[in-house]
């Protein structure tokens, strides 16, 4: 029907076409532009999403300033499974000591024997040093009080090229027994001079620088008590080169026997802190003069014998005779012949009353033979005074015309030549 012209103030039964002002319970196909009324009460008690197994493949930005893990303080108890690829390295010698310290503790003792601030390369010195830290088969350590014995007596063998010795030079390796023995059997060494004061010593018979005490190397003799140098002696053994003056290091020795050799230089002044009965250098090409120092030691009474016999003949020796060879009261033997000897021979060997051999022959002196050796003359061999049997000179007429004429009226001869 068509609606009346007025709306009813009441509605119809049946709704109109147009939408009621209430929604209905269905929402809209089309979402509210504002939310829900309230949220539910109570959180739910599981979360959303399970975390994912596999890590992100991004890191984080920066890294976290603390550790995700504290270290444990006990280690671990099983060992690496695989040993280090480098072996621990064995010192050479075992001396308790790091061998950088032996090393350093050694050259310094070294260097304080031969008083010098450095070695040179080349040197005897050097080369002994090297042999007793890197080669030497007896390891001697700082600590071992023989060690500077056994680089002065390195020291020796170097300085007169004891590689070529006619006998006792060194094997070429020590490890080796076979060649230590063959360098053994080629050491025939024995001593020659006796010694009056009969000390208890043995005399070694090795090659030098065996695995061994220096004291067994041939021609060295030690004291029995003290195992300390008593004695270097050498005859026609093809020693060529210097006297070092190391040899002062060796404060008990008392023979010095370097007879027959090719010894040059001088002879060093050294030598005079030792306690020498005997000093023989004789048939070599010693130059320079004859050291004060020898004949002093031992001048205090009471303290030494000091020297009984000086065996200088056929050397190239200069200068004079000093005054002081009249200190060493019971001197025996002095035999200069063969050298180039000037001035006068002094009137202090007058004093020496145990004297029997005197030698001045082939020299360059003048004037007079002292008058105080005739009285100490004789020509008779005595346990008695007086013992002088043997006084020679160059008093033979057919050099009067010489320069080096010498007037002697009680020689027991003139010799022109050396015998």
């Amino acid at each position: 029907s068509m609606p009346t012209g007025t709306p009813s103030r009441m509605p119809s039964s049946t709704p109109t076409g147009m939408p009621s002002s209430i929604p209905s319970n269905t929402p809209t196909g089309t979402p509210s532009r504002t939310p829900s009324g309230m949220p539910t009460g109570t959180p739910s008690g599981i979360p959303s999403s399970m975390p994912t197994g596999t890590p992100s493949r991004t890191p984080t930005g920066i890294p976290s300033t603390i550790p995700s893990n504290t270290p444990t303080d006990i280690p671990s108890s099983a060992p690496t499974a695989q040993p280090s690829f480098l072996p621990t390295v064995q010192p050479r010698c075992n001396c308790g000591i790091p061998t950088v310290q032996r090393e350093s503790d050694l050259t310094d003792i070294f260097l304080n024997v031969s008083g010098i601030t450095e070695f040179v390369f080349g040197t005897p010195q050097n080369t002994a040093k090297e042999w007793m830290i890197n080669v030497d088969c007896g390891c001697y350590c700082p600590q071992d009080p023989k060690s500077q014995q056994r680089y002065t007596l390195a020291v020796f063998y170097y300085s007169t090229d004891g590689p070529n010795w006619n006998e006792c030079s060194a094997a070429l390796n020590c490890s080796d027994p076979v060649a230590v023995a063959n360098a053994n059997a080629n050491c025939g060494r024995s001593r020659v001079l006796v010694d009056p004061f009969n000390v208890p010593t043995f005399f070694g018979t090795e090659a030098w620088l065996s695995p061994g005490s220096e004291c067994l190397w041939g021609g060295v003799e030690c004291r029995s008590d003290s195992l300390c140098v008593d004695r270097l002696e050498f005859d026609n053994n093809g020693l060529l080169g210097t006297i070092p003056t190391e040899l002062q290091a060796l404060t008990e020795m008392r023979y010095v026997l370097l007879e027959r050799d090719n010894l040059v230089g001088t002879i060093p002044t050294e030598l005079g802190v030792l306690p020498l009965t005997v000093l023989d250098l004789n048939g070599n090409s010693v130059t320079g003069t004859i050291p004060t120092e020898i004949f002093v030691f031992g001048s205090i009474p009471g303290t030494f014998a000091g020297l009984l016999q000086l065996d200088l003949d056929t050397n190239q020796l200069i200068g004079t005779i000093p005054t002081v060879v009249g200190v060493p009261l019971f001197l025996q033997f002095i035999q200069v012949q063969g050298n180039q000897l000037t001035g006068t021979i002094p009137t202090e060997v007058g004093n020496l009353a145990f004297i029997n051999t005197a030698e001045f022959f082939l020299n360059q002196f003048t004037g007079t033979v002292p008058e105080e050796l005739c009285p100490l003359r004789t020509d008779v061999v005595s346990v008695t005074p007086p013992f002088l049997t043997k006084l020679t000179a160059d008093c033979n007429p057919v050099l009067i015309s010489s320069p080096n004429f010498v007037n002697c009226s009680c020689c027991s001869d003139c010799p022109l030549t050396l015998t």
